[in-house]
């Protein structure tokens, strides 16, 4: 038979390992996915590069044939380039600022049950004090 302190012992120990092995496989997991997540970003890198590079050269194809098929210059046909360019980025960064402004805080779910756990623990400070005083 185990005596009182035994068994708080046992559990405590139980209650450790138990504990021990849930960070161990939670850190187990995220170095997983720090690995998996790094190959993806490398990937996705290269990729806009190689796009970027694919790009670049689709646009000076795009003068060249627009200088040798109209009665373009070099100076102009670049100018257009650019001005057509500098609508759209300014185009795309207008839509980031209206998304910036009617984006919601992240991690809405999260927030709500701490908050909802805050809640939860007022009242059970409110209630434990009223318990005492009474």
């Amino acid at each position: 038979m185990f005596s009182l302190p035994q068994r708080i012992r046992r559990t405590l120990r139980a209650l450790l390992r138990f504990l021990s092995d849930r960070i161990e496989l939670a850190s187990t997991e995220a170095r997983e996915a720090a690995a998996r997540g790094l190959k993806l970003l490398l990937l996705g890198l290269v990729g806009l590069l190689l796009l970027g590079l694919a790009y670049l050269l689709a646009l000076a194809g795009l003068a060249v044939w627009l200088v040798q098929a109209t009665p373009l210059t070099w100076a102009s046909c670049l100018l257009l380039l650019g001005g057509l360019h500098t609508l759209f980025g300014a185009f795309c960064l207008d839509r980031v600022r209206d998304s910036a402004k009617e984006a919601r805080s992240p991690f809405p779910e999260t927030r709500s049950q701490f908050e909802a756990d805050r809640q939860w623990f007022q009242k059970e400070k409110k209630n434990e004090s009223e318990e005492e005083s009474s």
